[in-house]
């Protein structure tokens, strides 16, 4: 039988890519996320004492992570884009507007600009608020299920779903923006 700090153990081993990118795309470089993976490891070990059983140890990690990376931003107090402007454009957003739109994902410019198009991507993720960020990258770049983002994140799955949706619509604008400004067309 293992030994509880023995799984605890495990699951950072096997854990430690998805927090190492998930930690990646939170602090925006590859030092801090390599910190905030060892401040991960030794917050778990130090407090394995409190971990309660009540989710799967990973949540209980995840939740670390992200507890780390938050608190590690507001310290450096990086400006990001305020969530009540995330509420405007999800009101704002009509679906017969987004039907109109021009469809660049096919678009031949917007393929031959695959890497300033991640870049102008990561840019934007960055702007998001930290909350958003957070379910964005949990849910659509490491493919958590809601419920395990929710549990990681200590909220409801339908906050995890709002998040989601607000944090992809303004995605989508900063890059239909981008797009438009590489077109060179004006508004």
């Amino acid at each position: 039988m293992i030994q509880p700090e023995e799984k605890l153990k495990l699951t950072l081993e096997q854990e430690k890519e998805k927090m190492f990118r998930i930690a990646w795309k939170m602090c925006g470089n590859q030092d801090e996320a390599e910190e905030v993976l060892q401040e991960t490891a030794l917050k778990a070990l130090k407090n394995w004492n409190q971990f309660r059983g009540e989710s799967l140890v990973s949540t209980w990690l995840y939740r670390i992570a992200s507890n780390t990376c938050l608190s590690r931003k507001r310290k450096r107090m990086v400006h990001t884009v305020d969530p009540i402007i995330l509420e405007e454009i999800a009101h704002d957003t009509e679906p017969d507007m987004m039907a109109g739109d021009a469809d660049w994902s096919r678009d031949p410019l917007a393929q031959t600009l695959n890497d300033e198009l991640r870049h102008a991507l990561d840019a934007a993720i960055y702007k998001l608020p930290e909350t958003y960020r957070l379910v964005f990258v949990m849910r659509d770049i490491e493919g958590m299920s809601g419920e395990e983002t929710a549990q990681s994140l200590d909220i409801s799955v339908t906050n995890v779903k709002v998040r989601l949706h607000r944090a992809r619509l303004f995605l989508r604008n900063e890059l239909d923006a981008y797009i438009k400004e590489e077109r060179g067309v004006t508004s």
